[in-house]
């Protein structure tokens, strides 16, 4: 390699700075490596560097790290020779259109009322997410919904409550049945039957990856969860997801239409990863769906008082030996602000050394 060789990163993988790591990420196969940030900021770089560079850059590097480093860079494609240049920026994306909408979902609760439906005939969606949250005889009716606009159907649904679902059955009832997602289960197991994607979940979880957002040119500018969506309540409360705070009338008195196109519904849709409190910390922002409902403060930045169940600050996933909530380790994000509480953050990462300080050749994201 000659050493005035001009390299940066791959037009195929993006970098996601986090705390104390940070995550290269393939765009096409999802496959991704940890690095530490010292080199993160030398690839986020879009004119590229020198080889002649690097021991400036990464003073504390010994040259013989620098040169395994670089080895296994190449050797897995992340950085190649490069001309000089810039990626494009996206152009934010317009509203959507007034009748075509990415997902709306409802709850559906026991009775059922079938008027609840007529509101949403001329409401076009492209999913149409259904949640069922009590035991009763309401999927029976789920074969009338062919009559509604919307291209596929999926159906959430509690383990407890429908044990002796007839999944076959179902399917074939259900043409535009395209997901069935069970939660409270006593596994987790993914199949696919009929053509329809069945989840079962053991424990609910506010947040799920998806290897499918890096592909998004606007990924970093609206949230991936909100944007499109609509959710209906079972009284008939219109809110941006079933578990959002904000409510916008209710489908008997306000037009469901007027209200998904307007700039208080659509506000939530725009908050950025890099605005919201911890996610703009987090190494794995870019393929994350976050569930969480969302608080804007009056200078533009979000927060949620639910935790992730990821922790960038101690680089551990809820569940693990080294995780702890954010208020454990003296991180604290509430309507005030954000801030780190030094003495008691520092004593818990003593305790905790991070592990990243080096390329992880043995990835293992989930």
């Amino acid at each position: 390699m000659h050493k005035n060789q001009h390299l940066a990163l791959s037009y195929n993988f993006l970098i996601y700075k986090g705390y104390s790591r940070s995550t290269v990420f393939e765009k096409e196969m999802g496959q991704h490596w940890y690095l530490p940030n010292e080199w993160a900021e030398i690839l986020m770089n879009p004119k590229g560097f020198r080889l002649e560079e690097l021991p400036q850059k990464l003073p504390t590097y010994k040259q013989e790290e620098i040169q395994n480093d670089l080895l296994f860079l190449r050797r897995n494609k992340i950085i190649s020779p490069t001309i000089n240049s810039t990626t494009p920026d996206y152009q934010e994306s317009i509203n959507i259109s007034n009748y075509f909408i990415d997902c709306c979902s409802v709850t559906i609760s026991n009775p059922v009322n079938k008027n609840f439906f007529n509101t949403l005939r001329n409401f076009q969606s492209k999913r149409l997410e259904l949640y069922f949250i009590s035991k009763s005889k309401s999927l029976d009716f789920t074969q009338s919904l062919g009559n509604l606009n919307f291209e596929t159907l999926a159906i959430n649904l509690d383990y407890n409550h429908f044990k002796k679902l007839n999944l076959n059955e179902l399917a074939s009832k259900i043409k535009k049945l395209s997901a069935i997602r069970i939660i409270n289960t006593p596994f987790n197991h993914s199949e696919t039957l009929n053509r329809i994607k069945i989840q079962k979940i053991k424990k609910d979880s506010n947040h799920e990856f998806s290897f499918k957002l890096l592909k998004l040119a606007d990924n970093d500018e609206h949230n991936q969860y909100y944007k499109g969506r609509i959710h209906i309540n079972a009284d008939g409360t219109i809110k941006n997801a079933p578990n959002s705070l904000n409510t916008f009338g209710t489908i008997y008195n306000t037009d469901i239409n007027d209200v998904f196109n307007s700039q208080d519904f659509q506000e939530i849709w725009k908050a950025k990863k890099s605005k919201v409190d911890v996610c703009s910390d987090c190494e794995f922002r870019g393929i994350c769906i976050d569930k969480r409902p969302l608080k804007k403060r009056p200078n533009g930045t979000w927060y949620s008082t639910e935790d992730c169940n990821y922790n960038p600050y101690l680089n551990s996933f809820k569940g693990e030996d080294a995780y702890l909530t954010l208020k454990e380790c003296g991180v604290e994000s509430t309507k005030q602000g954000f801030k780190i509480l030094v003495d008691q953050f520092i004593a818990v990462k003593t305790e905790r050394p991070n592990a990243a300080q080096q390329i992880d050749l043995n990835q293992n994201l989930l």
